[in-house]
């Protein structure tokens, strides 16, 4: 049995990434499938795993799993072809085959459990991390966040207010913005954010298979096109015929 094996960095984004990036080599190699040897839930433990070491995802098989039809887990024996370890991933290859991700029927359940349609969503992403990243890497000038909540403003105008508006980000989820309005939503007449456990980094990573859900599923979606949250839910939207529309970026 020839396969990619790979070990996903932590965050949401970057395990599906590594994930859809493994799929593309396997495929292009003609390749069996691909062994995940461990996703982290714990965004602040790598070593913590969601998924059992040694699990094989098989390119043809269908499954109701999290992740791309997991279906078994290889003989300690099997061979590894292609290790592609902590290596960073191709992106490009991302738009291609994340809308063939599968998510469990558990987080679909939980996913319809904090909000019903009709409804928008919204990926609000203005925390310190990301404004970091686009004034060292992206070279943004200014008052940055001042920025990012004007184009929120701007996008979120038209959508429709009586309607409940879901907000993905960890804005609000921490200690540090707890209780605090959340920018750009004025005017809305229900806020829905699924709930941080204890407001801690702990099962981040699982609450965030959540938002993406409900931001994929949702009447209209506004992302940030320079997040790669963003960009997974819209390649998803895409693939099912969904609207998404993108703030403006500086």
């Amino acid at each position: 049995m020839n396969f990619v094996s790979i070990q996903p960095f932590r965050g949401l984004c970057n395990q599906l990434g590594a994930i859809c990036w493994a799929v593309a080599v396997a495929k292009a190699r003609k390749l069996d499938g691909v062994r995940i040897d461990g996703m982290v839930t714990d965004a602040e433990d790598p070593t913590s795993v969601r998924v059992p070491a040694h699990t094989f995802l098989d390119l043809d098989a269908s499954s109701e799993s999290l992740g791309i039809r997991l279906v078994a887990t290889l003989p300690p024996d099997a061979k590894v072809v292609v290790n592609l370890g902590r290596c960073k991933y191709d992106r490009g290859n991302l738009q291609h085959y994340i809308a063939s991700l599968v998510f469990s029927k558990t987080i679909h359940a939980e996913a319809s459990s904090f909000i019903h349609k009709p409804y928008s969503a919204v990926h609000l992403r203005i925390e310190s991390d990301m404004l970091k990243h686009l004034q060292k890497v992206l070279r943004w000038k200014g008052n940055i966040y001042e920025t990012l909540i004007e184009s929120y403003r701007k996008a979120l105008e038209s959508l429709p207010k009586d309607q409940p508006l879901f907000v993905a980000s960890n804005f609000g989820k921490t200690r540090k913005t707890a209780g605090r309005p959340i920018p750009a939503t004025k005017g809305f007449t229900k806020i829905v954010q699924t709930p941080s456990p204890n407001l801690k980094a702990k099962n981040r990573d699982l609450r965030a298979a959540v938002d993406f859900l409900i931001c994929v599923e949702a009447e209209v979606f506004v992302g940030a096109p320079f997040s790669t949250f963003s960009q997974g839910v819209a390649h998803v939207r895409k693939a099912r015929a969904k609207p998404t529309c993108w703030i403006e970026a500086s």
